[in-house]
């Protein structure tokens, strides 16, 4: 039971320090931030020319904030024009493209499927336990028994495990987020083949538009826990709620990142304290360029 000891990933850099909305706007108006609105924690409209410091520095706060929302950015760049962007902050994992290009998900949940590129064509979310399981023993050259599941510990999820077992399949649970689980699925040398089950729908963009950056597949289809968040979620997505979520209807732009730093030893490891300074392990995944790149940073005690 690996899952027990991972944490949400945390956007840039680590930190709990009480900020207050005050300290914010104080910090982002030192960074040469012009507000064209009031601030509002999680839904951010600024203007500023050249540079991606101040959105780093604006994540990094609401990060340190613990809030959850997505940020707003109209920047005027000279020769260039207008550049109107979206930025997605759930659980300190964050996913960024150009403004309209990720699903403006509503707080519910998501039934999800994800899986790396050799089941990409094979596995599908309305497929079914059984059936997903079979197509991974058939591409994969397999016995059930070899197949690897990854879902989050959760109670919802009583069904879905005896699903899983009765396959005989290795079932391997996570304590916090999916976003963890579901990029591992997708990477070919990841220690899961699939991500099965029931997490939140931001979580879902934010791992859909990691997945178009590394390969394989992930399907979503919302699942609501009352007629008010369901009728909530209709104001706000203005589709088919019933409809069948793929990465690429969740993330419409390959002018896409994934960022993330590591919390407790996870997906990534977790900050290492020493006697002068705190280490930070970060990746940032490129849609584009089909990038993943890991890095580290110090900072001084």
């Amino acid at each position: 039971m690996i899952g027990r000891y991972l944490r949400p990933l945390k956007c840039f850099s680590f930190g709990f320090e009480g900020h207050t909305v005050q300290k914010i706007k104080a910090n982002l108006a030192a960074c040469g931030v012009k507000f064209v609105s009031d601030f509002v924690p999680g839904d951010v409209l600024e203007t500023r020319r050249g540079g991606v410091d101040v959105l780093r520095h604006l994540a990094h706060e609401l990060a340190k904030l613990e809030r959850n929302g997505s940020i707003k950015i109209h920047r005027k760049i000279p020769d260039v024009g207008e550049r109107v962007g979206h930025l997605l902050i759930f659980d300190g994992a964050l996913a960024a493209a150009p403004r309209g290009t990720l699903l403006h998900a509503p707080d519910c949940y998501m039934d999800k499927l994800a899986a790396g590129p050799a089941l990409a064509d094979h596995v599908a979310l309305e497929g079914g336990v059984a059936y997903n399981i079979e197509q991974a023993m058939h591409v994969l050259d397999c016995q059930a028994s070899d197949v690897r599941i990854v879902a989050l510990d959760r109670e919802r999820h009583t069904g879905l495990f005896k699903e899983i077992r009765d396959a005989g399949a290795q079932l391997h649970l996570l304590g916090d987020g999916d976003v963890s689980g579901a990029i591992w699925a997708a990477k070919d040398d990841g220690p899961f083949d699939m991500l099965m089950g029931i997490g939140a729908a931001p979580e879902g963009v934010i791992s859909a538009t990691a997945i178009l950056g590394v390969g394989g597949m992930f399907e979503g289809r919302l699942v609501f826990r009352s007629d008010e968040e369901e009728a909530r979620a209709g104001t706000m997505v203005g589709d088919d709620l019933t409809r069948l979520w793929k990465a690429h209807d969740l993330c419409k732009s390959e002018d896409a990142i994934f960022a993330a730093s590591g919390v407790c030893d996870g997906y990534l490891p977790g900050v290492k304290v020493g006697d002068t300074h705190t280490t930070v392990y970060n990746e940032l995944i490129d849609v584009a360029k089909k990038t993943v790149v890991r890095s580290e940073e110090q900072r001084p005690l």
